[in-house]
């Protein structure tokens, strides 16, 4: 008995090699195997072979040949495991992520009859997952990004490897790419251009910034680990290399941050599993205010205190201290923070006042606090405007 497997090849996925053969057009081949037969299947993609069939491919190379055999080893590639007529006669079969993702794959069966312990289903997902790849796992051909290398292979860690203490299923938990999602909403009515900057040693998220249309909605996709800062841009004008400047919150004059914001602006900061797998996020208008800014977690629980919206929905501009207005021509477009318009040790928390106990709000931070409790105004504010949630998604919404 013979039994047919049918590959497809998405036509958003470049022309790949899988096996010992390429499928180009049409996107589909059928391949006859036995009934008891197990094995894998993968894309191989930036491949270029002689006549001779010897080349090298860029993801999920096996030993420079174009025709696969048992004893080569692949790597950096998203793997269809299949065993045929296994134990009890099941068909067994999964997608892998152990070498590496180079291309969604999915597995559908055809036919047959769900299994009273087992699914019978599709396999895999269809999601593109290099965009989103953490920085250290990234697999680049010029500016792409072709694939992403799993983490035990970079780290070497016993707690991506699954090894030592973490062998046990209960300790050995897999890290996603795309673990957590911002979803981004500018209720403003104006475009914003959206800046982003990680801390030291975080992934770089989205090119570090985007344009956001009035009404419009993005998500964003992060590690679980992932820590760094969101705030909104305003009045810019770039040309078409990326360059220009905004009114508030320019980043070094980029469409795409690699440095901090000017004050003053609005921040949304995160710190995602950051004591005992517990987020730690906050709005900050300790750098002044731009724009109204809230933060809402989608769900999740909170852990000894809020698990809430931070921020406000105020427009703090309209009500600034006459000086610390920033304008443009007539507009009041932002309110500088005290410490940085005036430069005082009782706005800045400097000298005698700099210990954490001796930082107090001033008149002029008192501004932000009565109109946003619920945001950090002073530089030891942290006690009343820090929220704590896990395992959740986070809204942002300007406006």
């Amino acid at each position: 008995m013979m039994t047919s497997l049918m590959l497809h090849r998405c036509p958003t996925v470049p022309s790949a090699c899988r096996g010992g053969d390429c499928i180009h057009q049409p996107p589909t081949r059928s391949v006859n195997v036995e009934d008891s037969w197990a094995g894998r299947f993968w894309a191989r993609t930036g491949c270029n072979f002689g006549g001779s069939g010897y080349g090298r491919c860029v993801t999920g190379d096996c030993g420079n040949k174009l025709h696969c055999n048992e004893t080569e080893v692949m790597s950096l590639a998203t793997v269809a495991e299949i065993t045929l007529a296994g134990f009890g006669g099941k068909d067994y079969y999964d997608v892998s992520f152990l070498s590496g993702f180079n291309v969604p794959v999915q597995m559908k069966p055809s036919s047959g009859r769900e299994h009273q312990l087992f699914r019978c289903g599709t396999a895999g997902c269809k999601k593109n997952l290099n965009p989103a790849c953490p920085k250290n796992l990234q697999v680049r051909k010029g500016n792409e990004i072709v694939a992403c290398r799993d983490a035990c292979s970079v780290s070497k860690e016993d707690k991506d490897c699954c090894r030592g203490r973490f062998s046990n299923e209960e300790e050995c938990q897999s890290k996603l790419v795309n673990a957590r999602q911002i979803h981004l909403q500018n209720n403003l009515g104006y475009t914003v251009w959206i800046g982003i900057l990680a801390h030291q040693g975080k992934q770089t998220l989205d090119n570090g910034g985007f344009t956001l249309y009035a009404g419009g909605r993005r998500n964003v996709n992060m590690p679980d680990n992932w820590g760094g800062y969101f705030w909104a841009r305003t009045g810019c004008n770039f040309d078409d290399s990326g360059h220009g400047r905004c009114a508030t919150g320019d980043c070094g004059g980029k469409l795409h941050c690699t440095a901090g914001h000017m004050p003053p602006a609005s921040l949304a900061e995160f710190n995602f599993e950051l004591i005992k797998g517990l987020d730690i996020y906050c709005v900050s208008l300790i750098n002044g205010f731009n724009v109204a800014i809230q933060i809402k977690p989608s769900n999740g629980r909170g852990y000894q205190r809020r698990c809430g919206t931070a921020g406000c929905v105020n427009n703090l501009n309209p009500s600034c201290p006459n000086n610390l207005q920033v304008r443009k021509g007539n507009e009041i477009v932002a309110c500088d923070n005290a410490c940085y318009a005036l430069n005082t040790d009782t706005d800045c928390c400097q000298g005698d006042l700099s210990p954490v106990e001796k930082c107090q709000s001033s008149d002029t931070t008192e501004h932000f606090k009565r109109n946003c409790p619920n945001a950090c105004t002073y530089a030891s504010d942290d006690t009343s405007c820090n929220f704590i949630c896990e395992n959740t998604d986070y809204d942002i919404i300007f406006g």
